[in-house]
């Protein structure tokens, strides 16, 4: 909404312009006056106006004046003027100054509305791309943890293939304090409850929480980063602190000033290589502690018992992922080697892009059909192959958790319910491949449905729900007054769309669904043709039998005999 002021030496002029606006419809939430351009200034001194129409040659101080005193503390304030033939050169004057419009007395009514509406309609996209501007940095600045997350979902299947250096290049890109040259180790972990953990926080929540542990217990010694893998498992990458490389995007003095030094781990009690995992070990521990005491949930860990070089980490973590999903009992710490290879055939890749890839692309192209066959060859090499059930895990959910990554991005989440999430975090919930594969081309197609309604235009949404209010309201007083306040928009706004959108009058829509909602009561027999007009709205059975005929070409006692067979 906003708020004009109407300047003009001839009150009546001034009055008579308001009184008009004031029942144009316009979005105008206040309407005032002032009979000279000093008054103005005081009136806008005391209340910001959106919009000044002014005449431009009054006594004393004139339009243009008052035009470059406005502007002088109020930029985004729009000035129309009102002119005379014999004053033509002013206004082109004031439109060079930059004013928004002028208009030629005598003017009409119709001509003040529409230039208002124009002025009106110009200030609601400098306002909706200052909005999206500044949406835009605030998502930027949001979305890094998401990127970052993103980043490492993306690498369990496409590391191996990736140079250093364009390695390096995505953490400077993304701020993630890792190199590619020195080596890396993980754990990953899940709540054993993880239905009861989201009924009262959400999962990025359980991160940021997951987060402030580590880097309370291990954050003087290492760098980290903590992501969601997906269906309900968390998976943090640790890389030991390196004064000489320092972290992205600082000085290596920067670090000698904060006492981060090389010898962190060994001053941590971090000796050597099974001393470190050790700690890590124990440290775990004390996490499983805290999230038992403060939250009364219980939480199980895979630790790799290595550092590993990068190329190696993607094949690592499925193992650490699949060990974890498949562990038997709760509140567990399971330690894996990063060169475990039991169950699989010396030929077959623990995390092969080449099988993956296909299915990963579907699920980012929210290609369902695509999904379905890459799946299908996927599963089909799985079972040739005889792949071990941590390998199987792996798999499974690395697609869960880009699924869930897709839908999160989309904001579409609302299409995977609880039992969805539980059966994405738990492959022994299937009971063969055939079940595994139905259960996640289903949910990836609902998540595509509800990506789908959420990209909807939002105006034509706003007409389906002004249809949805009418259709489940048809007993009430439906005024357009009514419907617009219900959907928080203008009346003239309502109405226009509405008929933009659906090619009918609103009003005509909802006399039409109420005769419609009448044709079924009369039809039932058993409901007076007065009481039906009087359920509907109808104070005068009259005017409803009219209305009805004008509808369907029938009396109400007509159509009750046509369709009840009496």
């Amino acid at each position: 909404m906003y708020k004009i002021l109407i300047v003009d030496d001839e009150r009546i002029i001034a009055d008579g312009l308001a009184d008009m606006l004031a029942e144009s419809g316009l979005p105008l939430a206040a309407i005032r006056t002032a009979g000279s351009a000093a008054e103005a200034l005081e009136r806008h001194g005391e209340e910001k106006f959106d919009i000044v129409l002014t005449d431009i040659r009054m006594p004393r101080m004139d339009g243009l004046e008052l035009f470059d005193r406005i502007r002088a503390v109020s930029e985004e304030c729009r000035v129309i003027f009102l002119s005379g033939y014999s004053e033509f050169e002013y206004a082109r004057t004031a439109l060079k100054l930059g004013a928004s419009d002028y208009l030629l007395k005598p003017v009409e009514d119709e001509e003040v509305v529409a230039c208002l509406s124009k002025t009106i309609g110009a200030m609601e996209r400098e306002r909706s791309r200052l909005s999206e501007h500044g949406r835009t940095a605030r998502e930027l600045s949001e979305s890094l943890p998401y990127a970052q997350g993103e980043l490492f979902r993306n690498l369990l299947h496409s590391l191996p293939e990736m140079a250093e250096s364009a390695l390096d290049d995505q953490f400077r890109e993304l701020r993630v304090p890792f190199r590619s040259s020195a080596p890396v180790t993980s754990f990953a972990m899940s709540l054993d409850d993880m239905e009861r953990a989201l009924s009262f926080m959400d999962e990025a929540l359980l991160q940021f929480m997951l987060q402030n542990m580590v880097g309370e217990l291990l954050g003087d010694v290492c760098e980290f980063v903590c992501f969601a893998a997906g269906s309900g498992v968390f998976v943090v990458a640790l890389q030991r602190k390196s004064a000489a490389a320092g972290r992205q995007g600082f000085e290596q003095q920067d670090f000698e000033q904060q006492g981060f030094e090389g010898a962190g781990f060994e001053q941590m009690g971090f000796e050597g290589s099974a001393e470190t995992f050790e700690v890590l070990r124990r440290r775990l521990g004390e996490v499983q502690e805290i999230v038992g005491r403060a939250f009364k949930l219980v939480c199980s860990f895979a630790l790799l018992s290595e550092w590993v070089a990068w190329p190696e980490w993607p094949q690592a973590i499925g193992r650490l992922i699949g060990g974890l999903k498949l562990r038997i009992g709760t509140g567990q710490i399971i330690v894996h080697s990063s060169r475990e290879t039991a169950g699989r055939s010396p030929s077959a890749p623990a995390f092969s892009s080449d099988l993956l890839q296909p299915v990963t692309e579907a699920i980012n192209l929210k290609d369902v059909p695509g999904f379905a066959a890459s799946l299908d060859l996927l599963l089909e090499r799985i079972e040739r192959e005889q792949r071990s059930d941590g390998e199987l895990a792996a798999w499974f959910l690395a697609i869960s958790g880009r699924i869930v990554g897709v839908a999160q991005q989309h904001r579409a989440t609302a299409a995977i319910g609880p039992e969805e999430m539980s059966r994405m975090s738990n492959l022994h919930m299937h009971s063969n491949l055939a079940q595994l594969r139905s259960f996640l081309v289903r949910v990836l197609q609902a998540v595509v449905d509800e990506i789908g309604r959420q990209q909807r235009n939002p105006t034509e949404l706003l007409v389906e729900q002004v249809k949805q209010y009418i259709v489940t309201h048809l007993y009430e007083s439906l005024s357009l007054e009514l419907l617009a306040d219900k959907a928080h928009v203008n009346p003239s706004y309502l109405s226009r769309i509405f008929r933009q959108y659906t090619g009918e009058q609103l009003t005509a829509y909802v006399t039409r669904m109420k005769m419609e909602q009448a044709g079924k009561l009369l039809a039932g027999g058993a409901i007076r043709v007065q009481d039906v007009a009087a359920r509907l709205g109808f104070d005068n059975p009259n005017y409803f039998a009219k209305v009805f005929r004008k509808a369907t070409g029938l009396s109400p006692h007509e159509y009750r005999q046509h369709h009840s067979g009496i």
